[in-house]
């Protein structure tokens, strides 16, 4: 065993822990204050992710494009 490999698979594991990650894929939305707030579990549509990320830009940020 390789012990780098070894350590690369314990820290994602403590991570996955941390975040509550049961199954993949997983998607945390966080705010700019570093709140949690909406997890997604498996695929995620774009239209779900601009649902969720749209309340939290500020009307301030101006839209690329």
């Amino acid at each position: 065993d390789d012990p780098q490999t070894m350590q690369a698979v314990i820290a994602r594991a403590t991570a996955l822990d941390a975040w509550g990650v049961q199954a993949y894929p997983k998607t945390f939305i966080v705010d700019p204050q570093g709140n949690v707030r909406k997890v997604f579990s498996g695929a995620v549509s774009r239209d779900d992710l601009e649902a969720a990320i749209t309340p939290l830009v500020p009307e301030t940020c101006v839209a690329g494009g």
